[in-house]
């Protein structure tokens, strides 16, 4: 049987990435979920879960193009976006019960269009720049694309990060934050601070590997030995650059009444 999904595009412009990172001819279309993909979808690992989540994600026009290697920040918005389109025909979230931060009551209640939403821009250079140089033998100006923002360690180790894509997520999640709750690795949460950075450093100046993977087991002992605070910056700034929230949304306290911002935090499994 062939049972319509009803497909809807969802815009590349929407997303915190803006569609940099991606082919110009690809299009995104997302199905809102049924009621088996919803139930499946509960209590699962958070590697599953945005394995499943993609079940109802196609990619149209450039038919080359894996949507596995969407970004991780891309996916959780078409999370939050599907569930829109599957609860609230008219696109608004409403919100009930929110903390006022001035009188302390959990009075707080309003509801937002879609089109209300704003995204934090990821950091300037992080989907990577041209740089053109000259061939010394035949003296020709060559231009390659970097892959991802330079960043510099301490010791003088240059990086190159970008944001993770769900498939490096779901890497990520498999080999550390399944296990974040093992009574036997209770350093396990730190390692899988650690370890983000081994998904979003995507290049080593100077170092080669025969793999993904073995650059990755280097960077988690590479990162996991730094000590200094300049380190600690050059970490922070990786972080700041790779990440994309929602901006607040402004609301009024029906008690105080004064302005209250609330947070929709959509890359926590947005729950409608």
């Amino acid at each position: 049987m062939n049972f319509d999904r009803n497909y809807k595009i969802v815009k590349t412009d929407w997303l915190p990435s803006r569609g940099i990172p991606y082919p110009d001819d690809i299009e995104i279309y997302v199905a809102p979920m049924t009621i088996r993909e919803r139930r499946l979808l509960e209590g699962v690992s958070n590697a599953e879960y945005f394995r499943r989540l993609l079940d109802g994600v196609q990619i149209r026009g450039n038919q080359n193009f894996d949507k596995h290697k969407l970004l991780l920040a891309d996916a959780q918005l078409i999370d939050l976006i599907r569930r829109i389109y599957t609860f609230e025909p008219d696109r608004k979230i409403a919100i009930n019960n929110y903390r006022c931060n001035h009188c302390g009551q959990y009075n707080v209640s309003a509801s937002f269009m879609f089109t209300d939403l704003e995204l934090e821009d990821f950091g300037e250079g992080v989907f990577g720049k041209d740089k053109t140089f000259t061939d010394n033998d035949s003296g020709e100006e060559i231009t390659v694309h970097t892959e991802g923002k330079e960043y510099k360690f301490a010791d003088g180790t240059t990086v190159y990060a970008t944001p993770m894509t769900v498939e490096d997520y779901v890497d990520l999640a498999t080999k550390y934050i399944s296990n974040e709750n093992d009574p036997n690795t209770p350093n396990q949460l730190t390692k899988t601070y650690i370890a983000q950075f081994a998904y979003l450093i995507k290049k080593i100046e100077g170092r080669e590997f025969f793999d993904d993977q073995g650059m990755r087991e280097y960077l988690v002992e590479y990162i996991g030995a730094l000590y200094k605070p300049a380190d600690e910056e050059v970490m922070n700034a990786i972080e700041v650059d790779t990440t994309s929230i929602l901006k607040p949304l402004k609301a009024k306290c029906p008690d105080c009444g004064k302005e209250v911002e609330v947070i929709l935090n959509p890359w926590l499994r947005f729950q409608q």
